[in-house]
């Protein structure tokens, strides 16, 4: 490796970045609570609720397993971050149980009566309403996943959840502010029954019950008791089923009792590829971030062989922002996992090397064509939970209604936040989604397709041990933060907390534009990025879950993002 020499303005943003970094997790707060790591030796959860993880911890005290607690963390985030988590969305998980490497995709569907042109032709939303609603699928994901893995019974996971709706759980500050910035797209159901709003209250934001103040959530926790009795059918058919079906016609949708009977988790093989002496598994399509992510360490591997920059750099954020460049130029060309056979060669050392032959060491690659487009007010939607145990298991799931409180629309009766995951699709040809992604051909809308994700729930394994369990919320960001973290920990060899604090940065191709840490990045890093031709703007560079394990002093380690609200919490 060739050492570089850094300008005067890298030295000085190196230094105050070094500075930053590795004293900041020990003074920014997460909105309510200092960021600080958890460490124990029996189990670790990291996930963007207290709640959840105790309810996670009580079903470990009850003798679950993984995938008991993983079940139990969702439904406590479905009820105290539901503007994310309710069971109307969707998402992916990664794990190791057992001897079992896998991957679950329970990704929403676009309804059977929806086609390429629907939101062309029908003029409606895409982002709000009954018609960007998409079949959901956690309940069958989760029943899945219990079904081959759990060991407690179903019962008695979504009972316990369903006492702790009951009980009431305190309003965050996250909570009041998701609360207070999507008000007016919400619909009477929503402030009703997941707001705990009256005729009065439900018409005036500034009435919203304020952080500390306990929400009980009765109607919801009849919907888990339902189906803690009759499972997943007790989502996907019977009076549930009507209610889901009967909200989305009102509000202009169109998924019918088939589409919910009908709907189908599926287990598949995760995309895996080494980096630093580790194994990295993570989501295949229809999620991008494996693959944007593999890519992305297969160009990033073979440009530090030749230099290693200093930590924390100018030219490191090049670098890195160069290599997402590379990654993120094949998003708009894929899709569902269905409809595409050529993946295989993008990963091939020919093609990494080509990739790796166009970064410029010192400029910033030119990116046609451009636009315009401004970040939507709803970007940190979507949330992820880590968990390792003691015995080598571990989960990294990422759970989604696309926008925060997605559809705006909650179902009449049972209290289901419905997500809006139609806008995932191409719903507009050469039109950006509210991430700003350009979506291709193959993520058209057609009925019974899973729209094309970013999320990156993933795995790192040392030895057949899991080291690392790892992802994030926030659109396509997830992909360049899991990827930054993971980097910092493997090659940087960082601790799980350094990791994720770090200064970040994101770029996705198009806008042609370099998101970078607006809260934490010093003038001098951001002008000597701008001397290197890049477009900088400083902005909220998503939110990192994540465990860590060290195998010397077998300690597991929690840590979560300060850029929000989060827990880790062990046993």
């Amino acid at each position: 490796m060739k050492p570089y020499l850094l300008e005067k303005a890298e030295i000085l943003a190196f230094n105050f970045c070094f500075f930053l970094t590795f004293n900041f997790c020990l003074f920014a707060f997460s909105q309510s609570a200092l960021a600080l790591p958890v460490s124990s030796q029996k189990i670790m959860i990291s996930s963007g609720s207290k709640f959840a993880n105790d309810l996670g911890l009580k079903v470990y005290d009850r003798g679950g397993n993984i995938a008991d607690i993983a079940i139990a963390v969702e439904l406590g985030l479905a009820i105290s971050t539901p503007y994310n988590a309710s069971i109307g969305g969707g998402g992916f998980a990664v794990f190791k149980i057992g001897e079992a490497i896998g991957s679950i995709d329970f990704r929403e569907v676009a309804p059977s009566k929806t086609h390429p042109s629907f939101f062309v032709e029908s003029k409606k939303s895409s982002k709000t309403g009954g018609a960007a609603i998409a079949v959901p699928g956690i309940v069958d994901g989760l029943w899945k996943l219990h079904r081959r893995f759990g060991k407690l019974g179903w019962r008695e996971i979504w009972s316990l959840a369903a006492d702790e709706a009951e009980r009431g759980f305190a309003v965050t500050t996250e909570w009041y502010e998701a609360t207070q910035g999507a008000f007016n797209e919400l619909d009477s159901a929503t402030k009703k029954f997941v707001l705990g709003l009256n005729e009065i209250s439900s018409k005036d934001p500034s009435l919203l019950s304020k952080p500390g103040t306990v929400i009980k959530q009765r109607d919801f926790s009849k919907t888990l008791r339902l189906i803690s009795k009759k499972g997943r059918d007790g989502f996907y058919s019977g009076s549930i089923a009507d209610d889901l079906v009967t909200s989305v016609e009102k509000a202009g949708g169109v998924i019918t009792r088939e589409d919910l009977k009908n709907y189908e988790s599926r287990w598949l093989k995760p995309i895996m590829f080494s980096y630093h002496g580790h194994d990295i598994y993570s989501m295949p399509l229809p999620s991008s971030g494996g693959i944007v992510m593999a890519i992305a360490f297969g160009v990033l591997q073979k440009v530090l062989a030749s230099e290693a920059p200093m930590a924390l750099s100018a030219r490191e954020f090049h670098l890195i922002a160069e290599t997402l460049k590379q990654g993120f130029q094949f998003r708009p060309s894929l899709g569902d996992k269905e409809e595409l056979n050529n993946i295989s060669d993008l990963l091939k050392e020919k093609s990494l090397n080509k990739m790796a032959q166009r970064i410029r060491k010192n400029s910033a690659s030119k990116v046609e064509p451009n636009f315009n487009w401004t970040p939507t007010p709803e970007s940190k939607e979507t949330t992820h939970f880590s968990i390792i145990d003691s015995q080598g298991n571990t989960i990294a799931m990422t759970v989604t209604l696309n926008g925060r409180f997605g559809s705006g629309v909650t179902t009449a009766k049972s209290g289901i936040v419905l997500n809006n995951e139609m806008d995932d699709f191409t719903t507009i040809p050469n039109e950006p989604n509210m991430f700003g992604l350009i979506q291709g051909q193959r993520n058209e809308v057609s009925p019974g397709r899973r729209p094309l994700s970013s999320m990156t729930p993933t795995i790192v394994l040392k030895d057949n041990r899991p080291v690392l369990a790892v992802g994030a919320s926030g659109g396509p960001r997830i992909i360049s933060a899991t990827f930054q973290t993971i980097y910092r920990y493997l090659f940087r060899k960082t601790n799980v907390d350094t990791a994720i604090q770090s200064i970040r940065v994101h770029h996705q191709i198009l806008p042609n534009m370099l998101y970078i840490d607006a809260d934490r990045t010093p003038h001098e890093l951001l002008e000597a990025l701008k001397s290197k031709g890049h477009n900088v703007e400083p902005s909220w560079t998503a939110n990192v879950k994540a465990v860590g394990y060290d195998s010397e002093t077998k300690v597991l380690t929690g840590a979560f993002d300060s850029r929000g609200e989060g827990a880790a919490s062990g046993r």
